[in-house]
C-alpha cells in the first residue's frame, strides 16, 4: 500500500489557481533533486513555469 504525502505550499498554489496542470519531472539515482518543467492552464490562458530546488 503507497503511503498518501502531504501536499506542498506548490502543489496547494497550483491547485487553487489553475485549472490544469502538467508536470514534467526527470530524475536519475545520482541527482534527483526536484528540476521541473510546468505547463498551467487558468481562465483560457496557459502558462509555463520552471522549478529548481533552492
Amino acid at each position: 500500500m503507497k503511503k498518501a504525502f502531504a501536499p506542498t505550499p506548490l502543489h496547494v498554489f497550483f491547485q487553487q489557481h489553475n485549472d490544469s496542470i502538467v508536470v514534467y519531472h526527470r530524475g536519475s539515482s545520482w541527482n534527483n533533486a526536484p528540476k521541473c518543467l510546468i505547463v498551467a492552464k487558468h481562465r483560457g490562458g496557459v502558462d509555463a513555469f520552471t522549478y529548481t530546488s533552492p
